[in-house]
């Protein structure tokens, strides 16, 4: 899927664009874009397209895997879409030795192809399926070895990621909340909740929101945080080693429990989605409070209030279906089997509502 949106958009417009501003910018004449491709495993909030740059200098031809990212035309699964942001934060990661794309460059001149844009380098690798990795896919057929090691290098990521030393560094740029750390993120939600309900929400989402501020732990800790950490989003190579860490634009200032908690409660809704009730959902994978085990060791810390974390991503992830289902209501699209998908899974609903 390209994303996800309200509107079409012309390709072919696109690529010619997209061709000319790589001749201006790279002064090559014989720079060719190749046709476009679609990353299967791409999420529905930007458009992602693949291709190959091919470019000839001294007789000698190089090509370069490439991406290109775009906010969704006429709107998508967000209010606001800042490539910018998203670029100047990978770069910022790449520098401090997080696998982000890098050299991630954004072009704001919106004559080149209709829109501004975000180009970065294609890392090689593979990516699990969302959800469905558990059923089939490179990652179900490998040895529990592989898949171990594959799990273990995604939480000392995450880990890697909440220990970056930022001191001395001007953060501004990550300020997508109106301030930082669980009490701002808390509300941008809420806010992008009423937006995504076209200001009439979901009776049950709104009281998962009350129970959240209700509930809200101590926010002591702020780390950068990716927002959105799940195994889709990561690249590995053969070797089971994370290589590309994916989709940064919820990046924030916040504790670390807020990814951690995102990465186990999708793995916890992808078991129950499919009707997989073991825990891992794959042999070699590690189970729920091995990898709690695994991340507290790497951080030297406990991590706390986790179970208000995990609850509180699946009332982030049902917002976002939320979110979805604005974009297909716009688009004329009432029957699409989404409209009719569950907004938060039953154990989250029987925890707000018993507060």
């Amino acid at each position: 899927m390209v994303g996800l949106s309200e509107a079409t958009r012309d390709l072919d417009v696109v690529h010619a664009g997209l061709a000319q501003w790589f001749r201006h910018g790279r002064g090559a004449a014989t720079a060719t874009v190749s046709p476009f491709a679609v990353n299967a495993s791409s999420g529905f909030s930007s458009e992602s397209l693949l291709f190959d740059l091919a470019v000839t200098s001294g007789g000698v031809e190089q090509v370069e895997p490439m991406v290109l990212r775009l906010a969704p035309a006429g709107g998508g699964l967000f209010p606001e879409y800042d490539l910018a942001r998203q670029a100047a934060t990978q770069n910022l990661l790449a520098d401090l030795g997080v696998p982000a794309a890098a050299p991630a460059i954004h072009e704001a001149d919106e004559t080149w192809i209709g829109t501004d844009f975000l180009v970065m380098p294609r890392i090689a690798g593979r990516l699990p399926a969302d959800f469905t990795y558990i059923l089939k896919g490179w990652l179900k057929d490998e040895g529990e070895a592989h898949q171990r090691a594959c799990c273990e290098s995604f939480a000392d990521l995450l880990v890697d990621l909440h220990g970056l030393d930022t001191s001395g560094l001007d953060l501004g740029f990550l300020d997508r909340l109106a301030g930082r750390g669980l009490a701002a993120e808390l509300e941008w939600w809420a806010d992008y909740l009423d937006w995504a309900g076209d200001g009439s929400p979901n009776a049950v989402m709104v009281d998962a929101y009350r129970w959240a501020r209700d509930t809200q732990p101590a926010d002591d800790a702020l780390a950068l945080t990716w927002g959105d950490a799940r195994f889709s989003h990561a690249i590995f190579d053969d070797g089971g080693r994370v290589v590309g860490a994916l989709d940064w634009e919820q990046a924030a200032l916040g504790p670390p429990e807020l990814d951690v908690g995102f990465w186990l409660a999708t793995r916890r809704q992808s078991r129950e989605a499919l009707g997989v009730t073991s825990d891992p959902e794959l042999p070699g994978l590690l189970a729920h409070d091995q990898s709690v085990a695994r991340v507290e060791a790497g951080l030297g810390r406990p991590l706390r209030d986790l179970a208000w974390h995990e609850t509180f991503a699946m009332v982030r992830m049902g917002t976002c279906i939320a979110g979805v289902q604005r974009v297909l209501r716009r688009s004329g699209q009432d029957d699409h089997l989404l409209m009719s998908a569950p907004l938060l899974p039953g154990w989250v609903v029987d925890q707000v509502s018993a507060t």
